[in-house]
């Protein structure tokens, strides 16, 4: 089920016709949540990764507003979080 928390879900269309859909981070920089393009590399792909679980349950729209406001030196809170990706043993 896909969501459009501050209208950041994209369409983008394939040399072969087909459309296809992701969730614009300079979006929600767009819609007021804090300078995206400035935080590292590594935050902004936990970001989009936050933004596009989304469900308003188990990740919230709260949770989207934290990690976009994120500041090197502030206090730290613990929040699980779906990368889509699970650690392997090798």
């Amino acid at each position: 089920m896909s969501h459009n928390l501050h209208n950041t879900l994209q369409q983008f269309k394939l040399a072969s016709g087909k459309t296809g859909q992701f969730y614009s981070l300079p979006a929600l920089e767009k819609a007021g949540l804090g300078k995206i393009s400035r935080l590292p590399v590594s935050i902004r792909i936990v970001l989009e990764s936050v933004l596009r679980n989304c469900d308003g349950k188990k990740v919230t729209e709260e949770h989207v507003r934290q990690l976009a406001g994120w500041k090197p030196n502030a206090a730290r809170t613990r929040r699980s979080a779906r990368t889509g990706r699970r650690p392997r043993k090798e």
